[in-house]
């Protein structure tokens, strides 16, 4: 379970992983941790109050990078 971030940008991001079937874990204080469902279990760490458009953007081309994200 994850807590609902505050950001919209990261809460976006959130909920693409979780209708591709990632599992979302950690929030409040803590990274959100993003795992691949299949069996290569990538794992993406998202900041949990970055403002920084930036990091955002970074964690969009990374995930996008995972074949098993477009999958």
């Amino acid at each position: 379970m994850y807590a609902r971030p505050s950001n919209p940008d990261i809460r976006q991001l959130i909920g693409e992983a979780l209708v591709r079937g990632w599992t979302v874990t950690g929030g409040g204080k803590r990274h959100y941790r993003m795992l691949c469902p299949n069996e290569c279990r990538c794992i993406q760490v998202l900041g949990t109050s970055s403002s920084n458009r930036k990091m955002i953007e970074r964690s969009k081309t990374r995930l996008s990078n995972h074949t098993c994200w477009e999958s």
